[in-house]
């Protein structure tokens, strides 16, 4: 008799020893999946820092240039104004009897310094100019940031307003037009949109399950004592009896409750993924399943539930990468006009 009841339970046992092995295999499969997400995560931060230090570095150079330069200017604005005070000295202790043909030399000798000082100072300002056109070229294009390409314009335009040239004029309106389309676009905070989604996720553990749900409760196992017992309780896995005017509920275990919550999850973390690649069909989707998951799963009369899904609906109204103007060819406008007024030595190259 011991013999047959060891055979019996032997199946069973490999069953429920399979089931384990299963289980375990899956979570270290989601496991690796959670950190080969954080990786990569984390090695787009480590790009985009890159980045940025790079800029920086950029930065500081031009900075060192643009300091020398003025340095420069300042030291001949000071051998100009000597000069010119000299030559004034003279002409002005000149005798009234001396020759025209002098004294229209010396002020054609003035009026070059002055000029030489213009100069000057309008090459250090297309220099400058063009350094802010490249900048908000790559905060347009590389990092997306619509606020700060537009100020870095604006100075850019407030600088060739000082230029007393109406040679930048075309340049100046061309830049004064891409401000005026960049405040048309809508500006969608990055930051934002994950902090709006790690809060969904905070609320979703406030929700309860579907009615059509019910937890599942362990019961006390016990063995058949006949075949026609042994049966039933095989078919009884499969096949529910109850009242016609009761719903069917579905029983689920804490292990799969956990593993729904970890899918939302794990869902959350791949759409602010996409919303750091500005990846607009990978942040549908990941709305998408988010929405049907709480649906199926979660009672969407409840006040939570609301607040979710009307985040939800504003968050997919959201475009993350809209059209942007085209703003590449300011610097070379610049550099064309820039060879046009004749200020040869402060050429954009």
């Amino acid at each position: 008799m011991s013999s047959q009841e060891d055979t019996n339970d032997s199946p069973e046992k490999r069953n429920k020893q399979n089931s384990f092995h299963w289980s375990r295999l899956i979570n270290f499969l989601a496991l690796i999946i959670v950190i080969a997400i954080s990786g990569y995560n984390s090695y787009e931060i480590f790009l985009y820092k890159n980045k940025v230090d790079s800029l920086v570095l950029e930065k500081n150079s031009k900075n060192t240039e643009f300091v020398s330069l003025q340095k420069s200017i300042n030291k001949n604005t000071a051998s100009i104004l000597d000069v010119k005070a000299n030559l004034q000295s003279k002409l002005n202790h000149t005798d009234k009897d001396e020759s025209n043909e002098y004294y229209t030399e010396l002020k054609s000798r003035i009026q070059k310094l002055e000029n030489k000082k213009s100069d000057t100072t309008t090459n250090f300002a297309v220099l400058e100019i063009d350094y802010l056109l490249r900048i908000a070229h790559y905060y347009l294009y590389f990092i997306k940031d619509i606020d700060t390409t537009i100020l870095l314009l604006e100075q850019a335009n407030k600088r060739i307003s000082n230029i007393k040239d109406s040679g930048f004029s075309e340049v100046y309106y061309a830049i004064k037009e891409k401000i005026s389309q960049l405040k048309l676009i809508p500006n969608n905070n990055r930051k934002d949109i994950i902090l709006k989604l790690d809060n969904i996720y905070s609320e979703i553990k406030k929700i309860s399950l579907s009615e059509l749900f019910t937890e599942y409760q362990v019961k006390e196992k016990r063995e058949p004592e006949n075949t026609t017992q042994r049966l039933w309780q095989e078919v009884s896995k499969f096949i529910s009896i109850r009242k016609n005017e009761k719903p069917l509920k579905l029983s689920v275990s804490k292990e799969y409750k956990n593993y729904l919550y970890h899918y939302l999850y794990q869902q959350i973390k791949i759409t602010q993924s996409a919303v750091l690649q500005f990846d607009q069909v990978g942040y549908t989707i990941g709305l998408e399943n988010i929405r049907k998951h709480i649906v199926d799963y979660f009672l969407i009369h409840e006040e939570a539930s609301k607040n979710i899904l009307k985040n939800l609906n504003e968050l997919e109204k959201i475009i993350l990468l809209p059209d942007i103007p085209d703003i590449s060819n300011l610097p070379e406008l610049l550099r064309n006009k820039n060879q046009l007024t004749g200020y040869s030595s402060g050429r954009v190259e």
